[in-house]
This record gives C-alpha cells, sequence and structure tokens, in this order.
C-alpha cells in the first residue's frame, strides 16, 4: 500500500498524494496514515475529550499536553469507535 503511494527519491521519499517529503520509511507511512487514511478508529482523550482519527496524534496530545497526569494508562481504554 504504501508502495503505490510514494516515490523512492535521492533525499528520501515523497508522498505521490499531496508531495510532501520524509526522509524514511517510517516517517513517510507515519504522514500517510495521519494525512490520507481514515481506518474510523478514534481515540478519546479521557482528560479533555478531544477526539483524535490517528494513534500517532493521540499520543502526541498526550505526551504534550497530559503526560503526568496519564502517565502508565492504558490507552486501549481510550478508543472510541464512530
Amino acid at each position: 500500500m504504501v508502495a503505490e503511494k510514494t516515490l523512492m527519491t535521492a533525499k528520501g521519499y515523497l508522498c505521490l498524494i499531496c508531495s510532501r517529503s520524509r526522509t524514511d520509511l517510517t516517517g513517510i507511512k507515519q504522514h500517510l496514515q495521519d494525512s490520507h487514511m481514515d481506518t474510523g478508529v478514534r481515540y478519546r482523550c479521557p482528560i479533555c475529550r478531544n477526539i483524535y482519527k490517528t494513534k500517532n496524534s493521540f499520543q502526541n496530545h498526550i505526551s504534550l499536553k497530559h503526560r503526568e497526569e496519564l502517565r502508565g494508562m492504558d490507552q486501549t481504554k481510550c478508543i472510541v469507535y464512530e
């Protein structure tokens, strides 16, 4: 799936959907998931109740906004299907 939506270049990987580039395969996979795929799974923050469409964006939110409050929490309890 990633191969059809990316192009390997001398500097890394190019997204063929929006022309964004990433230096490594992990970065381009994360970009594709965050920007161009919707699995239907949502993650709700148990503190502020914000909803995120990817696990990565949810984890970034937790790390930036609620790190101390939610240290060691079970993130599977934060999954919301919508």
